[in-house]
């Protein structure tokens, strides 16, 4: 800045001023997560001004992170201040989980900010399982017959590549997707051979089915 020339007074010698640009610091927080293998669950995180709280965040992204692994993105609107959104299905059963949510503001007005002081927060209990079954198998006396069992997860339908199944009292790994049990007829009248996925931590034991 200078005081321009007139006819009293010469040009000033010019001023200069340096504006520097604040970003407002932001507080960022997770709630917490319940929920059970296989089942979609919504984590949310709070974006709001540090220096007054009740003023929330209106633009930037937020991206989720567990175990360093980005779980989704979401970005902070005006319809919605301060709250970002995604929703997620996890395949394993997790207790005292963290999910970190990490804030960025591309237009600059506010500071970047995460929830990593704040404590555990996720816990996934065991899902739900659904085992399906050879209903029924012919052959004759002193020849095998195969029983066929698929162990699928009951809120999405995918099929459960690991675990066990027990068939007749036999213990089976499940191999690509299913367990093949090899029965040896042994008598001309009917059987009922008895099945069931084997608990383990991400499943409970299923329901036996004959």
């Amino acid at each position: 800045s200078y005081f321009e020339a007139n006819d009293d007074y010469p040009q000033s010698s010019k001023n200069y001023t340096v504006v520097t640009k604040d970003l407002i610091p932001t507080t960022t927080t997770v709630n917490g997560v319940n929920g059970i293998v296989g089942k979609t669950v919504t984590i949310t995180a709070t974006v709001t001004n540090q220096t007054d709280s009740s003023q929330k965040v209106s633009q930037g992204t937020v991206t989720f992170k567990y175990n360093g692994d980005t779980l989704g993105q979401a970005t902070l609107t005006s319809s919605d201040p301060g709250v970002a959104s995604i929703d997620v299905v996890f395949n394993n059963s997790i207790t005292g989980g963290k999910v970190i949510a990490y804030y960025t503001d591309n237009n600059e007005k506010y500071m970047d900010s995460d929830s990593s002081e704040s404590g555990n927060n996720l816990n996934i209990g065991q899902g739900e399982v659904e085992l399906e079954v050879t209903q029924s198998a012919h052959g004759y006396v002193d020849t095998k017959v195969e029983v066929e069992a698929v162990a699928r997860d009951k809120n999405t339908g995918i099929i459960i590549n690991s675990g066990k199944i027990n068939i007749n009292g036999v213990s089976c790994d499940i191999v690509d997707g299913k367990v093949v049990y090899n029965y040896t007829i042994t008598t001309s009248s009917s059987v009922t051979i008895e099945s069931y996925f084997e608990a383990n931590d991400d499943y409970p034991q299923s329901s036996k089915n004959y």
